[in-house]
């Protein structure tokens, strides 16, 4: 029997962004894209229906807000696990998103690497910031 897959669901708004994160993840033998949303809108209950193992979310899009759909996650049993992969890399935005319920804050500008080990990190149930957010 083969290594299970991190299935990730990939939360941006912008097309490019999203259909990059998920061929980078069809290049993983140990991962795979569990879908893509470009809202978070309604987000706690599409994770309750499909249980992905890890989040990518952007932190900025239109609809709902995606810190308050962040805190909702953080309420459901088990708590899903949250990397975010934003653009905004300023210490004092990651503070929000960790204490919403991130486990895991990257930049989009971070080496592939980074994003992967940080999704395989929360995956593991492990905290990890980027060292472009750490500061």
């Amino acid at each position: 029997m083969g290594t299970p897959h991190i299935r990730v669901l990939i939360v941006d708004d912008n097309p490019d962004v999203a259909a990059s994160l998920a061929e980078l993840l069809s290049l993983q033998s140990d991962m795979q894209s569990a879908g893509v949303l470009h809202r978070a809108d309604g987000l706690a209950s599409h994770v309750t229906a499909t249980r992905p193992d890890v989040i990518l979310l952007d932190l900025s899009m239109p609809g709902a807000d995606p810190i308050q759909e962040l805190q909702s996650l953080a309420s459901l049993e088990p708590p899903a696990r949250v990397v975010v992969c934003s653009a905004y890399e300023d210490a004092p935005r990651v503070k929000v998103a960790m204490d919403a319920g991130a486990r895991g804050y990257v930049s989009k500008l971070d080496e592939v690497e980074t994003i992967l080990d940080a999704v395989r990190a929360v995956a593991r149930g492990e905290i990890y910031v980027g060292r472009r957010t750490a500061s």
